[in-house]
């Protein structure tokens, strides 16, 4: 009965272990498409206060509050900025700087969340070693997508010429190619 109700099972798992990043974004996800965007706010940051060390619940926190036009915190992006800093490295933090870039792109809740402050999280992640050891080149390649849509071509191909140098391949060069 437990794994064919997705709210007990979130329920259980996110109360049985609680320090667990997966257990607590699991229930958030499930109050979020249950129509509770508040409770899920919530559940992410009582994620963070117990001591989870990942930046992605806070900026969880500021992309529900967005999607579901709710007040953000003022301090929900400098408190993640600051995480970012010391986090360990999580390949899950790439799909929240996805999801993020999306909203800057959209302009979705501008006074929630911006363009400056997409590429203040985006430095903050290469400025992490543990971050920049693993996903440099991933980064880099958001942050290229993101100075396109702002139409930055040059800008563009410079993130795109610094992914290049950590990873090359005949994908980037052709980007690069074709942005020339």
């Amino acid at each position: 009965r437990l794994w064919g109700n997705w709210e007990m099972l979130a329920t259980v798992w996110s109360t049985e272990h609680p320090m667990s990043q997966r257990a607590t974004q699991e229930m958030a996800n499930y109050q979020l498409v249950s129509g509770q965007p508040e409770q899920a706010i919530k559940t992410y940051l009582a994620g963070h206060q117990r001591g989870i060390n990942t930046p992605d619940l806070i900026l969880s926190a500021l992309y529900v509050s967005c999607i579901a036009n709710l007040p953000k915190n003022s301090n929900w992006l400098e408190q993640s900025l600051e995480k970012i800093k010391t986090a360990p490295y999580n390949h899950g933090s790439f799909s929240m700087l996805q999801n993020l870039r999306g909203l800057t792109t959209s302009e979705s809740c501008p006074e929630i969340f911006d363009r400056s402050d997409w590429f203040m999280i985006s430095e903050a992640y290469l400025a992490n070693p543990k971050f920049r050891k693993h996903a440099e080149d991933f980064i880099r390649l958001e942050r290229a997508r993101a100075f396109l849509d702002n139409e930055q071509a040059d800008l563009a191909i410079a993130e795109l010429e610094a992914a290049y140098k950590i990873n090359p391949s005949i994908e980037l060069s052709q980007k690069i190619a074709t942005l020339m």
